[in-house]
């Protein structure tokens, strides 16, 4: 129970940018994109150069999700905190009150009950969880902090058009998304990303411009 209850909260929340390409089959990319050009992880790092050795981030974010089983959207609002190498605070401001926080292997979840009490859960996920559980907090975690080595080490990376990638995974068993996608902005800012989950589930997030503070090793 207390799985499918963590599992339930990360798909609310997050499930680390309209339409997504048709999901890949048998790990080969769509038609759509075999002419779309393949970006390297240092064309990545560079794209992404703003987010490569910081120390702190905080950005404010929307986020919708699209339950299309249900055919209802999930609209909230709130603010990311990340600092490495492992902590991020996942915070949901609006309409109600969440938090996550992420710190190593250990997870804390505060939430209120409908007669507004505070609730507290604490988790270690490597303990209680599968290893395909694990493997998709982990995931989570590099997106979030977006390790651009990671990510060009388990995804396939389209440029779509200029500042706008697709990303699909070469295992798409361990992945916990079938695609995602992120829009970076003129100033080098993750503007947007789309999340889309094995189950046909969309996260659609747009970002403030980020609070930064650089690692000076």
């Amino acid at each position: 129970m207390k799985i499918k209850f963590l599992l339930l909260v990360f798909c609310l929340i997050t499930a680390c940018f309209s339409g997504l390409a048709t999901q890949s089959d048998g790990g080969n990319a769509p038609l759509s994109l075999k002419s779309k050009q393949i970006v390297s992880e240092a064309d990545l790092k560079k794209h992404l150069i703003k987010y490569q050795q910081i120390k702190t981030l905080f950005v404010k974010f929307e986020q919708t999700k699209k339950v299309k089983s249900l055919g209802v959207e999930i609209k909230s609002q709130g603010n990311m905190t990340v600092r490495h190498p492992d902590f991020i605070l996942w915070k949901i401001t609006a309409p109600s009150e969440m938090s996550v926080t992420m710190s190593g292997s250990n997870v804390i979840i505060v939430s209120k009950n409908f007669e507004g009490k505070e609730l507290i859960q604490k988790y270690n996920f490597q303990n209680m969880l599968s290893d395909r559980t694990s493997k998709s907090m982990l995931y989570l975690t590099k997106w979030l902090q977006l390790d651009a080595k990671f990510i060009a080490d388990n995804y396939t990376i389209y440029e779509l058009e200029k500042n706008h990638y697709q990303f699909h995974p070469k295992q798409k068993e361990e992945s916990p998304f079938s695609e995602l996608e992120i829009q970076v902005s003129k100033r080098g800012d993750v503007s947007k990303l789309i999340l889309k989950e094995i189950n046909d589930d969309e996260i659609y997030f747009t970002f403030e411009s980020p609070v930064l503070n650089k690692d000076k090793r």
